[in-house]
């Protein structure tokens, strides 16, 4: 479970579907906020779209841009399902006892990892729908920001409007996770890689 939550590993699942995505976008241009470049917290038009787009993608430049809004979005595809891991840890305390440290220490990295995952969907939901989704519409009688198909860019994960849960049966969820994956490829690649957009 500590693997799973170690989401900046390079051998994370995450990064390995990362490091697929287009690196450049492919809707709009960055103009003057090329990599390394910061954008403030309060930018808007373009600087605004080059913030978030970075974000999705997993990637940031200083300490205001947030990396794991990419993970998010990888994460809305393996969500842990809630009961089921709760339902675990109950089973694991009644045969090894409530006090049993091994089953408190469980609880303690799923309830961190649970109350992270929580806070990471809420910012994700606030910059998608809040600050994306409404620059592509006239809204409140300002006008768009940015072009209708920004939200389809496709050098990042899309947003699923629902998650898709999975049960974690192992104690080895990163390979669970792989497995899942190689299995039902869907839960990545919903847009091409950089592999698929190679000429023949």
């Amino acid at each position: 479970m500590a693997a799973f939550a170690d989401w900046a590993n390079p051998h994370h699942p995450w990064q390995l579907v990362r490091v697929k995505l287009p690196a450049e976008t492919c809707t709009f241009g960055v103009g003057e906020f090329t990599k390394g470049v910061t954008v403030s917290v309060r930018a808007t038009g373009q600087a605004l779209l080059v913030r978030l787009w970075r974000q999705f993608q997993g990637t940031s430049t200083d300490a205001t841009e947030k990396a794991d809004l990419g993970f998010a979005l990888w994460e809305r595809r393996h969500w842990a399902k809630v009961s089921a891991v709760e339902a675990y840890f109950d089973d694991l305390a009644a045969r090894h006892g409530r006090r049993n440290p091994t089953p408190l220490k469980l609880r303690r990295l799923w309830q961190e990892y649970n109350r992270g995952r929580n806070y990471r969907a809420d910012r994700l939901r606030q910059q998608r729908m809040k600050r994306l989704w409404t620059g592509c519409i006239e809204y409140n009688r300002e006008p768009r920001l940015f072009h209708t198909e920004t939200p389809l860019e496709p050098s990042y994960l899309q947003y699923s409007f629902e998650v898709l849960e999975w049960t974690p049966r192992k104690s080895d969820w990163v390979a669970e996770v792989t497995e899942l994956d190689a299995r039902q490829p869907w839960h990545n690649y919903w847009t091409p890689t950089k592999t698929s957009l190679k000429a023949p």
